[in-house]
């Protein structure tokens, strides 16, 4: 595995409130936590949803490689959960809906007549 692998996630923190997380090895690293401190373009604080961190995806993911590498390198990144004692939740918890219309299409099978 390269060292600056890492997994996209959401879980519940403790007080229940869904949090983006890194997830590095078996260790999950909030990302709010993970960037406060670090040099960047990127406000840590606004980073709470797996959402916000794509939509910022070219200036979060040279940061999120750093993270991981850190992490595995043993250095301190942030207060990391163990993998097992945490809730995932759906990752990206409230989809956009495209505004495109979609293409009606009828289909039949001998299971499903046409009505």
């Amino acid at each position: 595995m390269r060292d600056h692998s890492y997994r996209l996630a959401t879980y519940a923190a403790a007080n229940g409130e869904p949090r983006a997380a890194v997830v590095v090895d078996d260790r999950v690293i909030d990302v709010c936590h993970a960037l406060a401190g670090r040099a960047g373009k990127v406000p840590a604080l606004s980073m709470t949803s797996v959402m916000a961190v794509l939509q910022r995806w070219d200036d979060m993911h040279p940061l999120l490689k750093q993270v991981a590498r850190d992490a595995r390198a043993g250095k301190p990144v942030a207060e990391s959960l163990d993998l097992a004692a945490v809730q995932l939740l759906a990752p990206i918890l409230y989809p956009a809906r495209s505004c495109a219309p979609a293409p009606t299409i009828a289909i039949t099978s001998p299971r499903c007549p046409r009505r």
